[in-house]
């Protein structure tokens, strides 16, 4: 009896249980194909913004965006704490998939961003995670006093999102179910603190890996834009292939800055305050997307201003303020992450210099906005170049102050 229920886990794999997390681990193949999906769903958003750039619709796509994360975050969060290579964990990432692929779809198919039909497809994912994460509680009971939580706060945002498919997605209702969404983290430190229990951390190495390939994914899609956007007619006109080069540039240069400061340094060890770092990500990632579909439409205008009822003052406007809350995004994560050959003092003039740019930009933005595409773009590099000057003069003298301190 004991060796046919040891051979059905093994080929069904239960969760693992909560403490039994690796240290390191390699990311698997379905995360990555996980992750896929998700930026396929994120890239349906962005272009059902395009050429639409009013204030409710960027308002819409930010929440459209805040309930895609939150579905990416918790389906990578389950297999990195309850995630085996049984069939259990394949079936239960596979469902996921096909509820983000069919969000896709509905956007896609739909004239506004909170149509009936994403809302409905929005609250059958939401009630599928409510109920992954429940089921843990079959085979973990530990694990059902820090799951209760999660569970009630997922069941009353589940509440809202179905109310808003009756209310015509009414966006106060949907607000309300993105909070709910996020606050379980926060209302079980809480709850650890009045009854005197350790405070876990639910944050990785392989969970801050997950999101650097999100962010590289979404990237690509960036430069997936500014391809699309060199159409035939374009390419014998000089100008829009130097846009071309200068919106690579700043992809490129946004990639260094991302990775350099975030991604590819580990987090701080203990970090009580984990749930705030993948909120940061948030409006990081959100206008990495978005830059995606300007860029495009950037390189399609060249140096005139482009058909269709987006002027372009205000393309211009947006990319640098995207540009700008990557960098307020960049020095808001990067308190998470650890810098052993920096102090703290270079730690805050660090963060100090990504908040100086993002205004400068922002000013920039506001002033330059009628400039021609290609000198726009220029200045916006100059300001990145520039940074990135300051920040690897501020990094060499830290490094050479540590150095000098251990030889003493």
């Amino acid at each position: 009896m004991n060796h046919n229920k040891l051979n059905f886990n093994l080929w069904w794999g239960p969760p693992k249980k909560f403490n039994a997390i690796p240290e390191e681990r390699k990311i698997t193949w379905l995360e990555l194909f996980f992750d896929l999906v998700y930026v396929i769903l994120i890239s349906s958003a962005t272009h059902h913004l395009y050429g639409h750039y009013t204030f409710t619709n960027l308002l819409d796509y930010f929440l459209l965006f805040a309930l895609i994360f939150w579905g990416w975050l918790n389906g990578s969060l389950y297999y990195e704490l309850h995630g085996t290579e049984g069939l259990r964990t394949r079936l239960m990432m596979l469902w996921q998939i096909m509820a983000a692929a069919a969000i896709a779809v509905t956007i896609k198919n739909s004239e506004e961003f909170f149509s009936k039909a994403t809302i409905f497809t929005f609250s059958i994912l939401e009630m599928y995670l409510i109920y992954l994460w429940w089921s843990i509680g079959l085979y973990d009971k530990q694990h059902r006093k820090l799951n209760l939580p999660y569970t009630i706060c997922f069941c009353l945002a589940a509440f809202l999102l179905l109310l808003s498919f009756f209310a015509n997605g009414q966006k106060w209702l949907i607000v309300g179910a993105i909070i709910l969404n996020f606050i379980p983290p926060i209302v079980s430190k809480v709850i650890h603190r009045i009854r005197k229990l350790p405070v876990n951390t639910m944050w990785s190495e392989s969970m801050n890996e997950r999101l650097g390939l999100l962010t590289i994914i979404l990237l690509g899609e960036v430069i997936l834009g500014i391809t699309n956007g060199l159409t035939p007619n374009l390419t014998n006109r000089p100008e829009a292939w130097i846009i071309f080069v200068l919106c690579i540039l700043l992809t490129f240069v946004v990639w260094w800055l991302l990775f350099t400061l975030t991604s590819d340094r580990p987090v701080r060890a203990y970090t009580a305050n984990w749930y705030l770092l993948p909120i940061l990500y948030i409006p990081t990632l959100s206008a990495l997307g978005l830059l995606g579909a300007l860029f495009s439409e950037t390189a399609q205008m060249g140096s005139i201003i482009p058909d269709g009822n987006t002027s372009f003052e205000t393309i211009n406007f947006l990319i640098g303020v995207c540009i700008a809350l990557i960098l307020i995004g960049i020095s808001g994560i990067s308190n998470f992450m650890d810098y052993p050959t920096v102090s703290q003092t270079d730690r805050q003039r660090i963060r100090s210099a990504f908040i100086y740019a993002a205004s400068l930009i922002v000013i920039v933005s506001v002033l330059c906005r009628n400039e021609k595409g290609t000198i726009y773009l220029s200045i916006l590099l100059c300001i990145l170049f520039i940074l990135i000057f300051l920040l690897n003069l501020m990094w060499y003298k830290s490094y050479h102050k540590e150095i000098q301190k251990k030889r003493e």
